[in-house]
């Protein structure tokens, strides 16, 4: 007995008397890039309409399953976290849910509108449906589509987080290295002033004392605000100066006035040495030996 309600409107039309039917055509999205269109076959009967659900359900579990092992690499790779990437597993995993819901749906609003085994239109309709949403083929196109998409968002995060480490880090990192040189450079440039003001101070003598003696600096770069100008200043430093420039320029700094003014002198290139005669308080420059 055929039921009293007619068959849904859709594209596709079955007749029990009759083997022809308007073919039936459905897209399913997984997302804004993974559309696949299927041409389904057509078969007949309520057991072919069972083994279609077993194999449905079965591509659905193998579906799942390569979403977990997928999101198990973006979780060991730590792009889980990332709002984008997550939000396209997010589309694909819903994709997979609304097909499950709208099968279940849809073989539900069958059944409630027009029960009864017999109606061979009826089961045609639910092969056909089953067909279109789940067969291997899809799964197939699916999964390498998936898989396509998720390398090429590997592809631009990897990328994004090449770039944002190098303006992070790079800029710190050329700074640093350029600061050292820097550094290094300020310290030969002094080195080589200092050479040369000892070599230059090694030609001043005691019937010269107004010419200039060259400066030394000292580690920071600078000249002591006590060093003297001329030789006749250097030899007539007070007790508080001496002792001060063998402190700016690191030397050991001497008990005596004498001694830290031979010691400033050794050290600034000039080749003489300040002794005492008897008890004159005068001072008298000597050539250092082999000067």
């Amino acid at each position: 007995m055929q039921p009293s309600a007619d068959p849904p409107a859709s594209s596709a039309s079955f007749s029990p008397s009759t083997s022809s039917s308007v073919p039936l055509s459905r897209t399913t999205s997984l997302s804004s890039q993974t559309d696949i269109t299927i041409e389904p076959s057509y078969s007949s009967g309520p057991a072919y309409a069972q083994d279609s659900l077993l194999i449905m359900r079965d591509s659905l579990i193998i579906l799942e399953s390569a979403l977990r092992e997928l999101e198990s690499q973006a979780m060991d790779q730590g792009l889980l976290n990332n709002n984008q990437f997550g939000e396209e597993l997010q589309k694909i995993r819903q994709g997979l849910d609304d097909i499950d819901k709208g099968q279940t749906n849809g073989i539900q609003e069958i059944n409630r509108k027009y029960p009864g085994p017999e109606c061979l239109w009826k089961a045609q309709f639910v092969v056909v449906i089953m067909e279109d949403m789940l067969k291997h083929k899809a799964l197939d196109v699916i999964r390498k589509q998936v898989d396509d998409e998720i390398k090429d968002k590997l592809g631009l995060l990897i990328q994004e987080e090449v770039q944002e480490y190098l303006k992070q880090e790079m800029p710190s990192k050329l700074g640093k290295d350029l600061q050292k040189m820097n550094t290094e450079l300020d310290e030969l440039h002094r080195d080589l002033h200092n050479s040369e003001s000892k070599r230059m101070n090694s030609f001043l003598r005691e019937k010269n004392p107004h010419e200039p003696l060259q400066t030394i600096c000292k580690s920071d770069g600078k000249v002591s605000e006590y060093f003297p100008k001329t030789l006749d200043e250097l030899f007539n430093l007070d007790d508080k100066a001496c002792k001060a420039l063998v402190q700016d320029y690191g030397l050991e700094v001497s008990s005596s006035k004498d001694g830290n003014l031979n010691r400033f002198m050794v050290f600034a290139g000039v080749q003489y040495q300040m002794v005492r005669r008897g008890n004159n308080s005068k001072h008298v420059a000597f050539d250092i030996p082999g000067a």
